[in-house]
């Protein structure tokens, strides 16, 4: 059984030649009002800010099936405007990959690594809530996690 607060990514690789991940978050039931999401700037080990946010491109939200307005905070934070009585709000966006280090994402016609700091967009005060993730790659690609 789906656990119904648990936040559900997809990351999805449409061409990887362009070096770009697809991804799409969905967060049940969110509060109506400014609803935040941001990506971090650090990654656990490497004690410098990264600029993860620059490589996000084409970010959309969408509550329920109605478009919603996304205003960038600051380089790292965006806010989302929910509606009242929203049951799902979801966003799609795309992330740059061609940088080969343990700290950010690659993506080429071979293989893709995704570093999830990188990837993943998060609401600061759901850090605690279960997830889930689909994968959808290309064919005859598989997935291995350390």
């Amino acid at each position: 059984m789906e656990n119904p607060t648990a936040i559900e990514y997809r990351l999805s690789v449409p061409n990887p030649r362009s070096h770009y991940f697809h991804l799409e978050v969905s967060f049940p039931t969110p509060e109506p009002g400014i609803f935040v999401v941001a990506l971090p700037v650090w990654t656990p080990g490497s004690y410098l800010v990264r600029e993860y946010a620059r490589h996000l491109i084409h970010l959309q939200a969408l509550a329920d099936d109605q478009e919603v307005a996304v205003i960038s905070r600051d380089k790292a934070s965006w806010e989302v405007h929910v509606p009242p009585n929203i049951h799902r709000l979801t966003l799609s966006y795309d992330v740059y990959a061609y940088e080969l280090t343990v700290r950010t994402s690659f993506l080429d016609q071979d293989y893709g690594l995704a570093q999830g700091t990188a990837l993943f967009l998060y609401h600061p005060t759901w850090q605690d809530r279960p997830v889930t993730l689909e994968l959808a790659l290309p064919d005859g690609w598989s997935s291995a996690s350390g």
